[in-house]
């Protein structure tokens, strides 16, 4: 016996399936496809994403295997390069508006980061950011570093004190590959911080 309750189911309304796209009217409002076949081509479907997914992730995490284990057997000097590149460019962004260290220049074809005591006499200094000042390239390359003009400068940029310090630096020095990875970070992050300014 009813209490005067409307007890009729109220319709819902048509929607589109879920996999063909087709109106339907579902029978109740969790139903997302049209037909059993529907349903099925749906997990199907979402399961051979699942699949992909995986092997996708799987092959990600080989790629950074792979590119590890290249990188652990790069050379040393492969190290030297990238950090020495690092270096250079903030170099450049720090003495932008800087003339050439050693000729005054105010316009080069190409502005070099020039050590006052080359990589191949001092290694030790060759990421010291008072051994390496904007050069353009006729004195850095073609002037073997313009010496004796750059000396001057420096000991007006830097003081004597410094400079001394540059020049009777003697110690010996082989970079590890750690201490490389790490200049090279570090002077990216100073870049990026010069360039914000």
């Amino acid at each position: 016996m009813t209490h005067g309750k409307n007890t009729k189911k109220r319709k819902l309304k048509p929607k589109a399936c879920r996999w063909c796209k087709e109106t339907f009217e579902p029978r109740n409002s969790l139903q997302v496809v049209c037909s059993p076949k529907c349903s099925i081509e749906k997990v199907r479907h979402e399961n051979r994403l699942k699949e992909q997914r995986k092997r996708d992730e799987v092959l990600k995490v080989e790629r950074a295997e792979i590119r590890q284990r290249k990188l652990k057997v790069k050379p040393r000097s492969y190290w030297a390069n990238r950090a020495q590149k690092a270096v250079n460019r903030y170099i450049r962004e720090r003495d932008a508006d800087k003339n050439c260290i050693s000729c005054g220049a105010i316009e080069s074809v190409q502005w070099d980061a020039g050590h006052y005591r080359t990589v191949a006499s001092s290694p030790q200094l060759r990421f010291h950011e008072d051994n390496i000042h904007k050069q353009c390239v006729v004195c850095n390359q073609y002037k073997s570093g313009n010496i004796a003009p750059y000396r001057l400068a420096l000991i007006e940029k830097i003081g004597l004190e410094r400079l001394e310090f540059i020049e009777n630096n003697n110690e010996s020095k082989r970079w590890t590959v750690e201490e490389l990875q790490a200049i090279e970070v570090e002077y990216k992050n100073k870049l990026k911080e010069l360039s914000n300014k």
